[in-house]
């Protein structure tokens, strides 16, 4: 994830097909144009939602985890 956020409170929430949550953490004070690298590899293969929650609004997106 890339960021081109300025200084908030920034909530990463990824969930599966089932609307179970797998992954879950928040972060004060994120950079401006800083990355966030979130490590999947534990993750079983199939679509993950990726919901990122910040003081100005939410972004949802889905990714695909093939291996």
């Amino acid at each position: 994830f890339r960021s081109n956020l300025k200084s908030q409170h920034v909530s990463f929430i990824i969930t599966n097909q089932k609307g179970q949550q797998m992954y879950s953490q928040e972060i004060n004070n994120m950079q401006a144009s800083g990355i966030y690298t979130i490590d999947i590899s534990r993750f079983a293969q199939g679509t993950s939602y990726l919901e990122v929650v910040t003081d100005k609004g939410i972004l949802s997106n889905s990714f695909i985890k093939v291996h």
